[in-house]
């Protein structure tokens, strides 16, 4: 079974943001409010962690920015704190890791193990669903 993942950044698409966050993560990383964001990405393109993983991984994965999750998916924007890593399941996107954990996390690898981790109990707790 595929597991679908939907990555939300905390942060909006349209290209006058894309240039401020890049700005800001260079000057002042440390106030910049995607922690997704600082975990998947430097300043000037994705990390050779996030990428090899994301390589790597049996997951479907796909990145929106927030104004684009809210408009895709009609979510009203006080349902979720962003970011937010969202997995795919009984026809509706659930949380798998929100922004509170996000936060605490301090590098790359810290993210990558925690999916793995989060991944791993949620095939166990389905293979024994379906077992019962």
């Amino acid at each position: 079974m595929v597991n679908t993942l939907l990555f939300v950044y905390n942060a909006n698409s349209n290209h006058w943001n894309k240039l401020f966050d890049a700005f800001h993560k260079a000057v002042s990383p440390e106030t910049y409010a995607c922690d997704l964001c600082k975990l998947t990405h430097g300043v000037f393109g994705e990390k050779d962690r996030w990428a090899s993983f994301r390589k790597e991984s049996s997951s479907a994965m796909t990145f929106l920015y927030k104004d684009q999750f809210l408009k895709l998916h009609g979510v009203d924007g006080k349902q979720f704190s962003f970011p937010i890593i969202l997995k795919y399941k009984g026809g509706k996107y659930q949380p798998l890791i929100m922004s509170k954990e996000l936060r605490g996390l301090k590098k790359t690898e810290d993210l990558v193990s925690l999916l793995q981790e989060k991944l791993k109990k949620n095939e166990l707790s389905t293979i024994i669903k379906a077992a019962s």
